[in-house]
C-alpha cells in the first residue's frame, strides 16, 4: 500500500503490512518530511562546501571527514560534493520512502537498504527485470550491487532528526554507493564514532560521514 504526501511517495512495508492496517496519517506526514527535509540538507550542504572551507562547514568537515586544519584536499573535496549532490539528485528523482516494522532489518536497526549481488554476466537482464533497481558496480568482486527502496523503521518516525540522519545515509548507499565501517563508521550522536580507527579515505566513502556532515551544515 501506498500513499502520497508533498509529492513523496510513501509505501508501507511488506512486513509492515501484515501486521498494520495501513500507515497512519502521522506516520505518513512524517516520513514525507524526512524525504523532503534531506533534499533540503543535501542540497543546501552541497551549496555551501562547494564555497571556502570554513566556518561549521570546516568543523563538521574535520569532525565527520578527519580532515586537517588546512581542509580537504581538492581531491577530497571533490569526492565529497559528487557524494551529496549524487544523492540529492537521487532522491529528488525518486521522492520515494518505505516504512516497515521496527527492528525487521535486524535488532535495533533505524534503515536499510535491501543490497543484492548481481553477477556481471547477468547484469542487463536484471536492469531489465528490475527497472527502478539502482546498479554499482564493485571493484573488489568485479560483480554489481542492486540497490533496492530505502527502508526506515516504524519506531525511527518518532524522532524526526535521526529518521532524516538515517534516511541520508540510505540514500548515499543507493545513489552513491557508500560503505559502512562498523562500528568505526557509525555515531549515534552526531559527536564521536562508535569505534575508532576510521582514516580520512574510508570517512570519504562512510555513509554516516556524509549524512551527519549534509545534516549539520544543510541545516
Amino acid at each position: 500500500m501506498s500513499y502520497t504526501k508533498n509529492n513523496v511517495t510513501v509505501e508501507q512495508g511488506q512486513n509492515h503490512a501484515v501486521t498494520h492496517n495501513g500507515l497512519k496519517p502521522k506516520q505518513i506526514k512524517a516520513a514525507a518530511s524526512v524525504v523532503n527535509k534531506a533534499i533540503k540538507y543535501l542540497d543546501s550542504a552541497h551549496a555551501r562546501a562547494m564555497g571556502n572551507f570554513n566556518g561549521d562547514v570546516l568543523k563538521y568537515g574535520r569532525r565527520y571527514f578527519l580532515f586537517p586544519a588546512t581542509g580537504p584536499t581538492l581531491t577530497q573535496k571533490s569526492l565529497l560534493l559528487s557524494v551529496l549532490i549524487m544523492t540529492r539528485n537521487g532522491i529528488q528523482a525518486d521522492r520515494k520512502i518505505v516504512v516497515e516494522e521496527r527492528g525487521i532489518g535486524g535488532a535495533g536497526v533505524q534503515g536499510w537498504t535491501n543490497t543484492v549481488t548481481v553477477p556481471l554476466a547477468h547484469v542487463a537482464q536484471t536492469k531489465v527485470q528490475f527497472p527502478t533497481r539502482m546498479f554499482h558496480y564493485s571493484s573488489g568482486s568485479g560483480d554489481y550491487n542492486m540497490m533496492g527502496d530505502i527502508n526506515l523503521s516504524d519506531g525511527v518516525m518518532d524522532d524526526e532528526r535521526i529518521a532524516t540522519v538515517t534516511y541520508i545515509h540510505e540514500a548515499t548507499h543507493r545513489y552513491a554507493n557508500t560503505l559502512d565501517f562498523d562500528p568505526r563508521g557509525y555515531t549515534t550522536d552526531g559527536v564521536t564514532y562508535n569505534g575508532v580507527g576510521l582514516t580520512t579515505t574510508e570517512a570519504l566513502l562512510n555513509a554516516d560521514s556524509y549524512a551527519w556532515f549534509a545534516f549539520k551544515v544543510g541545516r
